[in-house]
């Protein structure tokens, strides 16, 4: 009864539409968790409908959200803190969220950065993770639940120092079409702003 498609309907290739995948269940059992393009839905077992879980924020943001199961149990307790990880669809940032039953997921990190698996110790209420960019290696931080203050554990790429780095700039463009597509410019180390450069294009 739902007017919305769990099917990933931008696939291209030759076979049937696949789902964009299952979070799990309801730790009442009544519902089963399901993911849309950037959504996540609590969908009723009896078939009388369901609800939004991430208040349609993500279809008007582009940002794909995933429940991060920290608990590693079966079934998600929609009463409890339910970790979002989020990726922008067209920014390219990443970071993680506090579900908000049905209304705005609450921001807690969204970098211009990769996260890894996060991860959360037994008996406190820390959390272990790694965070990389271009420029950045992928050393482990740890946080408390809110995630305001990231503290940096590791140095496991200190040779990097000795090397001159580039930087990489997101570029946003049309085809003939009308499509939008984005690349990537990849910019040498030492870089200046309105020098010329030979530039090769893939």
């Amino acid at each position: 009864k739902l007017d919305v498609s769990f099917f990933d309907t931008e696939e291209d290739h030759p076979y049937e539409n696949p789902s964009y995948g299952l979070e799990g269940w309801s730790k009442d059992g009544k519902s089963i968790i399901l993911n849309h393009r950037y959504d996540i839905w609590a969908v009723s077992l009896d078939g009388s409908g369901g609800r939004n879980l991430t208040g349609n924020y993500g279809s008007e943001q582009e940002i794909k959200f995933d429940i991060i199961n920290l608990e590693r149990e079966p079934g998600i307790d929609l009463k409890k803190d339910v970790y979002l990880s989020a990726y922008g669809e067209w920014t390219k940032k990443a970071g993680f969220y506090l579900l908000n039953d049905g209304r705005e997921p609450k921001k807690l990190v969204f970098d211009d950065a990769s996260f890894g698996s996060v991860q959360k110790a037994r008996e406190a209420d820390v959390f272990l993770f790694t965070k990389q960019s271009f420029v950045d290696f992928p050393d482990y931080y740890t946080t408390g639940p809110q995630f305001d203050k990231l503290t940096k554990q590791t140095d496991a790429n200190p040779q990097q120092a000795n090397y001159l780095w580039g930087e990489r700039v997101l570029v946003d463009f049309q085809n003939s079409h009308g499509d939008k597509l984005q690349g990537t410019l990849t910019l040498p180390a030492g870089y200046e702003k309105g020098k010329k450069y030979p530039m090769l294009v893939y």
